[in-house]
């Protein structure tokens, strides 16, 4: 799970694959519809810095790699990130 900066949470679900983002709200909506078989075992948002896209998800898929998704909003700031 990760947040971004307007405080919605981006989960990792593994049935179906997908991630759902949990709106301040508590509204809980589909945002990634994977492909049947996909296990993504971890998300954050880029750093901003060497080509990690500040507004990108990147996504840890158990088989395929790394996997890139523009959501255009920025990650929750952390303090060990640039400003």
């Amino acid at each position: 799970m990760v947040m971004d900066a307007c405080g919605n949470a981006y989960v990792t679900q593994f049935f179906p694959p997908a991630i759902v983002r949990v709106r301040t709200d508590g509204t809980v909506e589909p945002f990634i519809v994977l492909p049947v078989g996909q296990t993504i075992v971890a998300a954050n948002f880029g750093t901003g810095v060497g080509g990690w896209g500040k507004t990108h998800l990147f996504l840890s898929d158990l088989d395929d790699g790394m996997l890139e998704y523009d959501v255009g909003v920025y990650g929750k700031w952390e303090p060990h990130l640039p400003r």
